[in-house]
């Protein structure tokens, strides 16, 4: 996950931000980015309808983020955290891989037999 560095990268390569054009004191905020990995756009959107059920603090998140009004906007709120699950998920597994200096996975298990 090198190519990625920040959550940030991640979202917007997911297609789940838009941009923002600022004027003088005017800023504008656009559309979702058109830029983007549709099939993972479209998959990560359709997680978080889901997520809510399973997750409180997700549940949480989409209820504050309804209040204000959209519940479309809330989705995508979601969908923002999942990312930021996936990414920080990622590199606290490189982290302690890095750390204990060989792999904990189940392929190098099923490459030397063992499974």
């Amino acid at each position: 996950m090198q190519r990625i560095s920040s959550v940030k990268k991640a979202i917007s390569y997911c297609g789940l931000c838009g941009d923002e054009q600022r004027s003088a004191n005017t800023a504008q905020r656009t559309p979702l980015s058109k830029q983007r990995n549709k099939h993972l756009q479209t998959t990560l959107i359709e997680a978080a309808k889901v997520a809510p059920r399973y997750s409180p603090t997700l549940a949480l998140l989409y209820d504050r983020e309804k209040q204000k009004g959209n519940a479309n906007r809330a989705t995508l709120a979601v969908a923002r955290k999942l990312v930021a699950y996936l990414i920080s998920f990622e590199t606290g597994r490189k982290t302690q891989t890095q750390s204990s200096g060989q792999r904990k996975c189940c392929t190098s298990k099923w490459k030397s037999g063992s499974i």
